[in-house]
């Protein structure tokens, strides 16, 4: 969030840096952030003759320069954003041409070093005043390179990473005390649980809850079950624990309604192990929530699911459905079955305690 609130307030001040590095893997923050920078351009008017988007999968690094280097018409800056810029992370290892590279700048993740390299790096030491040139990327920066290190003395380097636990739990009650509403405690834990830490799909729910009876300001748990789309993630939690009260018939018919609803059968199986595992590790931690939340890296409303879950299995048990996983996987990635048939095996293997076996 820090990274979105200083160049959105620095935004609002009218203060404006010749360029800059927005890296990480929060992408709607991301693109509100640059959506304030467009908005302040094109108060000049003249928006489309002095905005301009490059993919730098699609460009090399002079086309960049030249954009930026293109005088602003009619106005006083321009804006130039550079999608996907590989040239702030770490190279591949064993790069053929890192011993040719004096300025230590790469193209982009072990792909041959881009000859105009050089002037990209001689530009940042010197930007264009009347350009805002803006580098995205959703790789982690390497603030060891020369061409970062330019970067930053010239402009900024602002990281834009996942919102988690408080400051996730802040981002949605501001969101929508704009709106006029509040939330429950419950309320929010389950809409976190449901749906991660996805700002987009987050987003959505919000606007749908704020339309929910204008006149009432709280809103409940029955509401945001009432209203909010449960994620994959929530899917699986019905479905490991339909699996582990054994009863077959209801998870297969859980199964087969995420399957209806588009889910690959392979990303159903990877999320079925991935809270195996939670839950095996949760076996070995104990019935401390707070523990659990702070080790498993989950949300406190998901280790409290995790303790209940793992009341319904033995280690021994959670061992064999790990082994049925992989033997499911397996026959998955050779064609050794119709996907759908193989993760009905799995769920009633699982839910009974037998061991799969697809080689006898």
């Amino acid at each position: 969030m820090k990274g979105f609130e200083t160049l959105v307030n620095s935004v609002k001040r009218g203060v404006i840096s010749p360029v800059y590095l927005l890296y990480g893997s929060e992408h709607f923050l991301m693109q509100r952030a640059l959506n304030a920078l467009k908005g302040f351009i094109a108060q000049g008017g003249l928006a489309d003759f002095n905005i301009s988007v490059l993919d730098c999968d699609k460009v090399k690094a002079d086309a960049v320069v030249e954009a930026a280097n293109t005088l602003p018409f009619c106005a006083e800056r321009r804006l130039v954003i550079a999608e996907n810029a590989p040239y702030f992370k770490n190279r591949r290892k064993n790069d053929k041409n890192d011993k040719n590279d004096k300025n230590n700048i790469d193209d982009g993740g072990g792909k041959e070093a881009d000859e105009a390299s050089p002037i990209l790096l001689n530009y940042l030491l010197q930007p264009n005043p009347t350009t805002c040139l803006v580098f995205t990327s959703p790789d982690k920066a390497n603030r060891n390179m020369k061409v970062t290190k330019a970067l930053e003395k010239s402009g900024q380097v602002l990281e834009f990473a996942p919102l988690i636990g408080k400051e996730l739990e802040e981002w949605v009650k501001m969101r929508l005390a704009k709106r006029g509403k509040k939330i429950q405690v419950n309320a929010l834990n389950y809409l976190l649980a449901i749906n991660s830490n996805d700002l987009g799909i987050l987003q959505g729910e919000i606007e749908k809850l704020s339309l929910l009876d204008l006149k009432r300001e709280s809103l409940t748990l029955e509401d945001v079950k009432l209203l909010a789309s449960a994620s994959a993630e929530a899917s699986i939690f019905d479905l490991v624990d339909t699996i582990g009260a054994k009863r077959s018939g209801q998870a297969i018919q859980t199964l087969r309604e995420m399957l209806g609803q588009g889910e690959p059968p392979i990303k159903v199986l990877v999320m079925v192990t991935r809270q195996l595992r939670l839950i095996l590790a949760t076996k070995s931690l104990g019935s401390d929530q707070s523990q659990l939340a702070a080790t498993l890296g989950v949300h406190p409303y998901v280790a409290q699911k995790l303790a209940r879950q793992a009341a319904n299995f033995s280690v021994q048990q959670l061992r064999a459905a790990l082994e049925t996983c992989l033997e499911v996987d397996i026959a998955l990635k050779t064609g050794k079955g119709a996907p759908a048939i193989l993760m009905e095996l799995a769920v009633i293997c699982i839910s009974t305690g037998q061991m799969l076996n697809l080689s006898a």
